[in-house]
């Protein structure tokens, strides 16, 4: 996969590590499971021991995990493609590979997917001249599935497995966590309706993340990003029984249900605001993984993870800046890493973590100080050289929504650029997001004696 032509347990779930064959496998596992209590139809499926109460049972999607598991087992590449492709015999839901294959047409209209289309096609297009919209010679749209497909080949240990969990899962998270919110927008202008706005999507959203088989704060159990997230968090000093991003990212999913869809605050027009800031707060607790997981494979010097994670992670920072965009794939993507420029690559993206919504303190230290923890800090003191009176960083930001509607515009989501243009994204004012339609409909605007030519 690498862009340089030139290179190339003691929980439920292990017990099904000696099958010999695909079949044993699963049905071993469904076995295991069903034995803990783990898979049934009851109306609330509890998930991560019972940390997140799922009313609306989404067991198919949380039953993904039985997928994961059987292919990180599997040491025959082909029944590891075949599980990947088809699903398991144990899951009834969509495979891995149905739901990469289905992105370009589920999520056409995601702000998050747009982006990393966005992405995908710039290092397709611009930085390997291939066809506009191409990735690997494949369609932008699917570029998980390009990526789970190239690292089948290389034969390396679970590098799939993490591949179909950043790439693909990791979206289709993303994806439901915006379909619960829009649902909760859409019940503001129905008249009459009494659905609780969002619950089952937002379930969706909860069983992709954590899986069946999880245990509450378990490192060897679970097969799904929940799990993943543990041990990353271990890694960096943050495995207090549970992994604080695991601890954020239910307690937020929580939030929404408790303070949003159970009292009907959807039904107001502050309840969507409400909806979209806790989605886009949970999104970036979603990314903290992916940056850890980077930190530590650049560390180990494994350059085929430490690829992948920049895959994973690098097209968030094309809405951020095209120029740290474009010098992280050429540091992480398109040559192999120099262990001298890694400490730049730190630095460059720890200045990045306040556009990734993400704090030092989010991410820890590597590893008792390795990589020791840095200090958030949002005072700019320099704009191309000229040195601001006061602290304008809130202002400045401002820039990276029009970047952000841009990127969206051009893959024609508008409703995604206009949501961004009328509630804001990036930019703080008085504790509340400071928009582009507000400033151009301010009645401040009157005080400048120019502005009356425009009427």
């Amino acid at each position: 996969m690498r862009r340089n032509s030139s290179k190339s347990s003691a929980t439920c779930l292990s017990g099904s590590a000696a099958s010999s064959s695909f079949m044993l496998l699963v049905v071993g596992q469904l076995a295991l499971l069903l034995s803990c209590g783990q898979v049934a139809n009851a109306q609330r499926l509890q998930l991560a021991g019972g940390s997140y109460s799922a009313t609306t049972n989404p067991i198919n999607e949380a039953n993904l995990a039985l997928d994961a598991a059987a292919i990180k087992e599997s040491t025959d590449i082909a029944t590891k493609k075949k599980i990947y492709t088809d699903g398991g015999d144990a899951t009834t839901g969509k495979s891995l590979s149905q739901l990469s294959l289905e992105a370009a047409t589920l999520m056409k209209d995601d702000d998050m997917f747009n982006v990393f289309r966005y992405a995908f096609n710039y290092i397709g297009n611009v930085k390997e001249h291939e066809d506009l919209n191409h990735f690997d010679d494949e369609d932008v749209g699917v570029y998980a599935h390009t990526i789970v497909e190239d690292l089948f080949d290389l034969n390396t240990e679970n590098i799939e497995t993490d591949a179909a969990l950043v790439t693909t899962v990791w979206m289709t998270v993303v994806h439901y966590l915006y379909e619960a919110m829009n649902e909760c927008k859409a019940t503001a202008t129905t008249a009459g309706s009494d659905s609780p706005s969002g619950e089952a999507a937002l379930d969706k959203a909860a069983a992709f993340w954590i899986g069946i088989g999880q245990e509450f704060g378990e490192n060897e159990s679970g097969h799904l990003l929940y799990n993943l997230a543990e041990k990353a968090g271990a890694r960096f000093g943050q495995d207090n029984i549970e992994a604080e991003v695991n601890t954020n990212i239910i307690a937020l999913l929580n939030q929404i249900k408790t303070d949003v869809i159970q009292p009907g605050a959807c039904k107001q027009p502050d309840g969507y605001l409400q909806f979209r800031w806790i989605v886009n707060k949970i999104i970036a607790q979603m990314t903290v993984p992916l940056v850890q997981n980077l930190y530590h494979y650049s560390s180990e010097q494994n350059e085929k993870f430490l690829e992948l994670y920049a895959l994973a992670l690098l097209p968030q920072i094309a809405a951020c800046s095209m120029a740290e965009f474009d010098w992280f794939l050429e540091e992480l993507v398109m040559k192999d890493l120099k262990q001298q420029d890694f400490p730049e690559v730190v630095s460059r993206l720890q200045a990045l973590y306040p556009c990734l919504g993400i704090t030092c303190q989010d991410v820890g230290s590597y590893k008792n100080g390795a990589i020791p923890k840095c200090s958030d800090s949002a005072v700019v003191n320099d704009i191309a050289g000229y040195t601001p009176e006061r602290d304008v960083s809130e202002i400045l930001k401002l820039d990276r929504d029009v970047l952000r509607i841009k990127i969206l515009t051009g893959w024609e989501a508008y409703d995604a650029a206009a949501d961004i243009y009328v509630n804001g994204r990036n930019s703080m004012q008085d504790g509340s997001l400071l928009s582009l339609q507000s400033i151009a409909t301010s009645s401040e605007r009157s005080v400048v004696p120019e502005f009356d030519w425009f009427k």
